[in-house]
């Protein structure tokens, strides 16, 4: 479905993409929301120093905006609890936070355990075009670091880069469009070699970043094609996502075999301990009653990240299988 009107979204704006590069005009974008939102900081994925892998920096000017590259194909960790921890550090200043959908979901259940409010976030995110492999994108990416990044979007009005390159979370993934934040950039279906979409809660802040960057109000007809777009990337996620379901074997989509898995694998114990913020991997390898609601609770949360989903000796699926079990009625 489309994003415009959705999650608190009110105003949508198409902006000019310059000299083909979406990556520089969003920049642009966010450096005029900067001044327009009068945010204080912006916690952002850049590349700031000889990794071609973006990771989570804390900006204090606009102007190191030239080093962000949020819309990289890679994520090798989820920013959810670095972010957080960015806001907790500086409570009183008026931080932005740009996290993809599954890191921003992430990033809300932790604010739900905690309890906390933060009445100075300004939440960015966008369309998400997918993770892939790192190894795959530390090859691609070798001779050409950010090129990478506008092929991705280039594809956007596609649905996004060949599903076979993408890790396989990705390919499974029911929500790559955010929700309930307060600006959203809309790839998908959008020819963003030529045109970006921002969705913003905030009509003020909208008029203030149109003023500056003579933005127009959205073509009907692009709406449908994007509504197009995401119906058809729906279908063939969900029919992804069966066959991959399919796959595994009875002992596998229950809690029972999920709990035996965790005792007996200490790969995949570390995975999770290392790679997933909600988790306690201890509580998920016990049989209690009190342990299997703990693990309910927690598979009804997952982001869908799948940063955890890595080599496992046993060769246990095990993202595949946690993806399964959320998405079955609790007997």
């Amino acid at each position: 479905m489309p994003a415009h009107g959705v999650g608190g979204l009110v105003k949508a704006q198409l902006y000019c993409v310059e000299n083909l590069d979406p990556v520089t005009t969003a920049r642009k974008l966010l450096q005029d929301l900067w001044q327009s939102a009068e945010l204080d900081g912006l916690y952002i994925p850049a590349r700031m120093d000889r990794s071609n892998i973006p990771k989570g920096e804390l900006f204090d000017d606009p102007s190191q905006l030239e080093f962000a590259d949020p819309f990289a194909p890679i994520m090798p960790i989820n920013q959810a609890p670095f972010a957080l921890q960015a806001l907790r550090d500086q409570p009183k200043r008026h931080l932005g936070v740009f996290l993809r959908p599954c890191e921003w979901r992430t990033f809300q259940v932790l604010i739900s355990q905690s309890g906390e409010h933060f009445h100075n976030l300004f939440a960015i995110s966008a369309d998400c075009m997918g993770a892939m492999d790192q190894q795959e994108f530390e090859r691609l990416t070798e001779r050409d670091p950010r090129g990478l990044t506008r092929r991705a979007l280039h594809f956007a009005s596609q649905g996004g880069i060949l599903s076979s390159r993408q890790q396989s979370s990705c390919q499974l993934c029911e929500d790559p469009i955010p929700g309930d934040v307060d600006l959203q950039f809309d790839f998908f279906g959008v020819p963003t070699d030529e045109q970006l979409i921002l969705n913003f809660k905030d009509p003020r802040v909208a008029q203030a970043v149109s003023e500056q960057n003579a933005g127009i109000e959205v073509p009907k007809d692009m709406l449908e094609r994007r509504t197009r777009v995401l119906q058809d990337l729906a279908r063939w996620r969900s029919s992804s996502f069966e066959k991959r379901k399919a796959q595994l074997g009875s002992d596998a989509l229950s809690i029972e075999g999920l709990t035996a898995h965790l005792q007996s694998c200490e790969s995949c114990r570390v995975a999770l301990r290392k790679y997933c913020p909600t988790v306690n991997v201890e509580l998920l390898t016990t049989q209690s009653d009190a342990a299997i609601d703990q693990l309910w609770d927690w598979l009804m949360s997952c982001s869908g990240c799948g940063v955890c989903d890595k080599d496992c000796p046993e060769e246990y699926p095990l993202f595949g299988v946690i993806f399964s079990l959320r998405s079955m009625d609790r007997q």
